[in-house]
């Protein structure tokens, strides 16, 4: 069973890990979190002008949290500037979690909660998400660990494992500001699963493990911490802006956006309201002492706390399906611990395979959702290259001119030698002012929006040449029109 459980976590891994530089083509918060570690690695400074309406807008970069964008630098530098160092982290933390908690299982006897978790993460919507070069893969490694220290800290009565836990757990809300809900869980999980007499040292070693985290996301906001600040609370209420309306009706829009993984998604989030709640409410009146002594019900009683602040994180986020990562893990984790069923009654043995059944129905159109899109990563491998992209990007001759443009075009103009700087990234920015003399790389979506609010940007100036980025692909019909300078005129269209 172990052999089994290793063989689907690496064939997961593999078959979507060859194609990570070309699939998918562009995403368009890559550059976000990424072009600033581009930046630097060319010299140039890490902070640009993301927002102008921005407080403090090119002095510092604090829109997110702070460790991801810094993480990148070192390596980018290692294995060179590419969609694939963007997109690793991610892709590989969420792995590294995903077998940790495998092992765990393992070792702590729940052999087909193991296999479950395998399998349900083979066809999980996250795998999809960890594609990405966003930061959600790190956080949910962070998280991951965070929680097994806590569930050893608490089987040992060992104050440095839930320092450890703090650490962990602090650390992720600096990659991704949502981790801040499962510290929080975590030490909600002190009240409700250790006796009382443990509560006041656990929580003060989380405590001190989230202090020392938070320094350490402090010195990232040097010298001007105040500055920062500013920013990062700018950002975080401009991310979760609207009425209650607007945001319910983009929860409910999400649902056609997932696509065939949208049964899978319903049955991780029922699966919080009717095996979480009640799950923590039973173990709750339990006495503790029992409770402490196996650590697959530790395990349950964290992933119970965790699917409940995975759900809260999403609501209180911009509620993007890239959130799941952070989530979904959790209800599988606690669904998985019930496969233990050593001592269970054969009654409530039947609940849980009837449960598992109901759940192998939900993933079966999420799983081949998933190996749809893995096929097109293979099917368009060379296709979808952008290498033929910068080479034309070279060709046109811009030469030491300084070049702005859609931000997703980051990496194919620095591969092109091109001295690139991302135009803001929200499309209600009305403070774009790139200087007459520079170059534009523009997409027709990019063109569309300034055309409406900042028209003066493109205004004067002429369409140098229109390049098809993926020219021998019939489905990724990406343009990139390319504006001269404001003196030069039209050399073709």
């Amino acid at each position: 069973m172990r052999a089994f459980v290793a063989v689907v976590l690496v064939i997961t891994f593999a078959a979507f890990a060859v194609n990570l530089d070309t699939y998918p083509p562009f995403f368009e918060d890559e550059p976000f979190f990424n072009a600033s570690a581009v930046r630097v690695l060319e010299g140039r400074p890490f902070s640009y002008e993301l927002c102008s309406e921005a407080p403090h807008s090119v002095d510092v970069w604090a829109y997110h949290g702070p460790l991801f964008f810094r993480m990148q630098i070192p390596i980018m530098k290692a294995l060179g500037i590419s969609h694939f160092a963007c997109r690793l982290p991610s892709f590989l933390c969420a792995h590294i979690a995903v077998f940790l908690l495998c092992l765990a299982m393992i070792r702590w006897g729940a052999h087909w909660g193991a296999v479950f978790l395998a399998v349900g993460w083979m066809g999980d919507r996250s795998l999809l998400e960890v594609l990405l070069g966003r930061p959600e893969g790190v956080c949910l490694l962070l998280v991951t660990m965070g929680g097994l220290c806590f569930v050893h800290a608490a089987r040992r009565r060992r104050t440095v494992e839930f320092v450890m836990s703090g650490i962990f757990l602090g650390i992720s809300a600096g990659v991704n500001p949502g981790g801040a809900y499962f510290a929080l869980a975590a030490a909600a999980s002190v009240l409700l699963l250790l006796p009382p007499r443990m509560w006041l040292l656990s929580l003060g070693a989380l405590a001190a493990g989230g202090a020392l985290a938070a320094t350490l996301c402090l010195l990232f906001w040097l010298p001007d911490v105040h500055a920062s600040y500013e920013q990062f609370s700018w950002y975080v209420g401009l991310s979760t802006a609207g009425s209650a309306v607007e945001k319910l009706r983009k929860l409910f829009s999400c649902w056609s956006l997932l696509q065939l993984s949208r049964f899978w998604v319903f049955f991780l989030l029922l699966s919080t309201t009717l095996w979480a709640i009640p799950s923590i409410l039973r173990d709750r009146l339990k006495r503790h002492e029992v409770y402490m002594d196996r650590s697959i019900l530790l395990l349950r009683g964290v992933s119970a706390m965790f699917s409940i602040a995975g759900v809260l994180m999403y609501l209180s986020s911009s509620r993007n399906p890239y959130y799941f990562v952070m989530f979904s893990l959790w209800p599988m984790t606690l669904l998985s611990t019930f496969l233990h069923f050593g001592g269970r009654s054969r009654r409530r043995t039947i609940l849980v395979l009837v449960w598992i059944a109901f759940a192998a129905c939900c993933w079966i159109s999420s799983m081949f959702w998933n190996a749809m899109r893995c096929r097109e990563g293979w099917i368009w491998r060379d296709t979808v290259s952008k290498t033929a992209f910068s080479e034309r990007l070279s060709e046109i001759g811009v030469g030491a001119a300084e070049v702005f443009g859609d931000p997703v075009f980051f990496i194919a103009a620095h591969n092109a030698g091109v001295k690139y700087t991302p135009l803001p990234f929200y499309d209600f920015d009305t403070g774009m002012n790139p200087p007459p003399d520079s170059w534009l790389l523009l997409t027709p979506r990019y063109r569309d929006i300034l055309s409406r609010s900042q028209y003066q940007v493109i205004e004067s100036r002429s369409i140098i040449t229109n390049i098809a980025c993926f020219s021998d692909n019939e489905y990724w019909k990406t343009e990139c029109i390319v504006y001269g300078p404001k003196s030069v005129g039209s050399l073709s269209k």
